[in-house]
């Protein structure tokens, strides 16, 4: 094992990978080894492409409302005081910075000019829309001092570009391969006792999808896993015996991919026309993925009815998870497909091909 790892960073070396840059990942880390983050991913990536990578990590402990903004101004506040001092230990070479919305654009234009950094900057939603709670007016006034903005989605990278910042490139939710690239199971269906599952936070979109789907095919075997949905049930409340729990550690998460036979996946408003992490994620691990239809969904990311099954209506859906319970070597088939296609948006890969692309 040890050879084979001397020889893959032989490898990188020569390939111009290992460049001995010092990297400060900015970002939210996890406090709590049971609880996913992001951010944790990224970290090991970087480490497995043979950086030299530090953490600035920065934990939210409040809600912005009336009562607190004076209080989230002076945590900001000290955020950036306390990432400067980082600065002064760690001396990077680059800043990569994922989300950052605490951090004020003439701090880290103040960083660029006295250390001379690079940014990089990957923002996992949109920084044009601040009702959802996550963007701010910080997050626009940064882009003229960013080297290189990571981007998720597609229509977004002229709008970036335009709003100021100088080098935008397309960055898809990678996954984690450690956690979601699993070896298909040829007898999956074997396994897989429920029709139907939806694992992420509750929104309004994806109650009245689940609703919807519920009031018209109520004798579906589904299941409802994630934040904000236990609060709702109560004897009215549609949904409420179809709802199991909430958010799952991300090892059971993946386990729960694998018991059902189609995982369904609803957007938001954020990333209309896009997509989002369980749009990767579910086929690394080899599951087969009801989405709902976006231009990445079915064209940018994957094949449609290939590598990937999509709707644009409720009667669609339905539709094709009728189909596809009573289906299941067509079903397998395109779970498989996804899955070889998946494997090319590891974060492993796409960091490295950033990183090379720009040494």
């Amino acid at each position: 094992m040890q050879h084979v790892t001397i020889g893959i960073r032989l490898k990188m070396r020569k390939n111009g990978m290992l460049n001995n840059k010092k990297i400060l990942l900015v970002g939210q880390f996890s406090k709590n080894p049971d609880v996913y983050c992001y951010a944790d991913s990224f970290l090991k990536s970087l480490k497995r492409l043979g950086h030299s990578v530090d953490i600035f990590s920065y934990y939210p402990s409040f809600k912005v409302n009336i009562l607190s903004r004076s209080y989230a101004f002076f945590w900001r506040f000290s955020v950036n005081i306390q990432l400067i001092i980082s600065c002064l230990w760690y001396r990077p070479d680059t800043l990569f910075v994922l989300k950052g919305e605490p951090l004020f654009a003439k701090n880290v234009a103040w960083l660029k000019k006295i250390f001379g950094v690079k940014v990089i900057w990957f923002y996992p939603d949109s920084p044009f829309i601040f009702w959802n709670g996550n963007s701010n007016s910080q997050m626009l006034k940064v882009l003229p001092f960013v080297d290189l903005y990571l981007c998720w989605s597609k229509r977004l990278v002229d709008l970036l570009f335009h709003a100021g910042a100088p080098s935008v490139e397309y960055f898809p939710f990678g996954f984690d391969p450690d956690i979601f690239l699993k070896k298909v199971v040829t007898d999956q269906e074997e396994l897989q006792n429920i029709d139907a599952l939806f694992i992420g936070t509750w929104s309004k979109e994806r109650e009245s999808w689940l609703t919807m789907l519920v009031e018209k095919k109520p004798e579906i075997e589904l299941i409802i896993i994630g934040t904000g949905w236990k609060e709702r049930r109560h004897e009215r409340y549609l949904l409420t015996s179809y709802i199991f729990g909430d958010a799952l550690p991300v090892d059971q998460m993946v386990e729960y991919f694998s018991k059902a036979k189609i995982v369904l996946n609803f957007l938001r408003p954020q990333n209309f026309d896009s997509h989002n992490m369980r749009s990767l994620e579910v086929p690394a691990t080899g599951n087969f993925l009801l989405a709902e239809r976006s231009y990445e969904h079915s064209v940018s990311l994957f094949e449609e009815d290939k590598e990937i099954v999509c709707f644009s209506t409720v009667d669609e859906l339905i539709e094709k998870i009728e189909y596809y319970i009573s289906h299941d070597e067509k079903r397998l088939k395109i779970a498989r497909n996804a899955h070889a296609r998946a494997k090319n948006y590891s974060l492993d890969i796409l960091l490295q091909q950033k990183f090379k692309e720009k040494e």
